[in-house]
């Protein structure tokens, strides 16, 4: 298990940092599979999306052992700022085919959408080596 003092406040990490790392894919090991286990191959992260509704558009995922899926990727420090931010409640989140955060404090495995569908998640704490973390805390110390 890590120790939490390499990265000792969540804060200190701002979410678009965390959206660079997802868009570079920039991970010690390539994710293989969501919080539920169910395998998972990234051939496309999206298009960053600047204005209202879900991080980045028109990302194509290989879900499971031959489902394609293409929408939307919501990203986030977080596991609970799925529901703190609304977005379960919130229909222009419905097109959203994975979460992804940083630290999963719920144990949740997935979210649901306004419309009721169930939402993959990925949790990227694990893929990250030691180094990259404090590069990303130290990132985060300079960014205003």
């Amino acid at each position: 298990m890590r120790a939490r003092s390499k990265v000792q406040r969540v804060e200190d990490i701002r979410q678009r940092i965390l959206r660079c790392l997802w868009f570079d894919q920039a991970f010690a090991t390539p994710p293989k599979h969501t919080d539920g286990g169910v395998p998972l191959r990234v051939f496309t992260p999206g298009w960053w999306n600047l204005e209202d509704g879900p991080d980045f558009r028109n990302a194509a995922l290989k879900l499971g052992p031959s489902r394609t899926v293409k929408g939307d990727i919501e990203v986030h420090l977080r596991a609970s700022d799925w529901t703190k931010g609304g977005h379960d409640k919130d229909a222009s989140y419905n097109g959203v085919i994975l979460v992804v955060c940083l630290w999963n404090d719920t144990g949740q495995r997935a979210v649901r959408t306004a419309g009721g569908a169930e939402v993959p998640q990925l949790t990227l704490e694990p893929l990250l080596s030691d180094e990259k973390l404090c590069e990303l805390q130290a990132a985060a110390m300079r960014v205003t």
